[in-house]
């Protein structure tokens, strides 16, 4: 066997197995766009939505009870995307929530012009300048 053709078979053997750990990986859920509109959810992360102009945008992120952390809306551009108003904290049910302290941050979005706009949140520690260690973000276009 001469040295290029080892090569190539070395070469074919690296490809095949790229391409069958790409189809083992897992995917990423894609939301339910619905005639109201689309929620969003860390799990969504990366993803692109397409919504009318007579649907919205709900985020919701899980905030544990066990730390001092929060999400926070850290890119937004106004102009495709209506302003949202201050998130709000949704309590979990009690039957799943043992502390009474676990829930969701909400905001809401509701479209303002054709276009496409990124929202993006990051979850830190309250006060604290660290870099953040979990950041989620979706793109969103409005037609």
């Amino acid at each position: 066997m001469t040295m290029a053709t080892l090569h190539r078979a070395r070469f074919a053997a690296l490809a095949m197995s790229l391409a069958l750990a790409a189809c083992a990986a897992p995917e990423r859920p894609l939301p339910d766009v619905s005639a109201q509109g689309v929620t969003l959810l860390a799990i969504h992360d990366g993803s692109r939505v397409e919504i009318g102009r007579d649907q919205s945008v709900e985020v919701r992120l899980v905030l544990p009870a066990t730390n001092d952390y929060a999400w926070s809306l850290v890119e937004f551009s106004p102009g495709v995307l209506a302003p949202p108003a201050p998130s709000r904290f949704e309590r979990q049910a009690r039957g799943t929530n043992i502390n009474d302290a676990a829930g969701d941050e909400v905001w809401h979005f509701t479209p303002a012009a054709a276009g496409s706009a990124t929202l993006k949140f990051e979850y830190r520690h309250l006060r604290a300048l660290d870099p953040s260690p979990k950041t989620v973000s979706f793109v969103v276009t409005v037609r």
